[in-house]
């Protein structure tokens, strides 16, 4: 009788052993799968660019707002035999994208006879 009472209590320690180490594992690979980088919400930074031509008609205005945090004016180049080449506020844009910033939008708004060259370029980028 000893020998089955033995061998019994080793079956049951056996059985709650793997029982335990399942339950073990699942809740492991469960805490893994909710705190994953993948599943962690991040922050979307936004940044707004809003480039116009200075009232003398000598270089761009960069407005750039970023992450509504920091505000920088950047002064762009114009091109003095062609006022519509827009290469700098390219370049300008292309910096940015190539520092992780995604163009979602862009506009631009075109000027009335009153205001002759005063046009406005909008910008909305996210990283």
């Amino acid at each position: 009788m000893q020998k089955i009472t033995d061998t019994n209590f080793k079956m049951r320690e056996k059985k709650r052993w793997y029982i335990i180490t399942s339950l073990s594992l699942i809740f492991l690979c469960v805490l893994l799968v909710i705190f994953s980088p993948e599943n962690a919400k991040t922050e979307k930074q936004i940044m707004t660019i809003i480039v116009s031509i200075d009232d003398n008609n000598e270089q761009f205005v960069a407005h750039i707002s970023e992450k509504g945090k920091k505000y920088t004016k950047k002064l762009l180049a114009i091109n003095r035999n062609n006022v519509y080449d827009l290469t700098n506020i390219i370049l300008l844009v292309k910096e940015y994208e190539s520092n992780g910033w995604k163009t979602i939008n862009s506009n631009m708004e075109i000027p009335t006879l009153k205001e002759k060259n005063k046009f406005y370029f909008y910008f909305f980028m996210q990283k």
